[in-house]
């Protein structure tokens, strides 16, 4: 099966006590309810858990400190076989 590639758009509300400790963290989760996990690999995580930001554009306030992204595999009781979710999170800190 080829999927073709999604272009993402994030927002992440940001409290102002995270203001005050220049930083927060963007949590975005990604899944599927339709195909399994041997049915659709959503992401192939590298060793060091990064994500590629070669295409990253830039935000004028926050830039990116650090990035990650987890893998889980989730069993549900309708379903015999195991469904992907990929965990990316983002942590930003204010430009100066």
């Amino acid at each position: 099966m080829c999927v073709p590639l999604l272009l993402t758009f994030m927002s992440t509300p940001i409290k102002k006590s995270d203001l005050l400790l220049r930083l927060c963290a963007c949590v975005n989760r990604f899944s599927s309810w339709m195909y399994y996990a041997r049915q659709l690999d959503l992401l192939e995580i590298s060793p060091d858990n990064a994500l590629d930001l070669n295409y990253y554009d830039e935000n004028c306030s926050y830039q990116i400190q650090s990035s990650q992204n987890q893998k889980y595999l989730h069993l549900y009781d309708c379903c015999p076989e195991p469904f992907v979710e990929i965990t990316i999170t983002l942590h930003l800190v204010p430009k100066e």
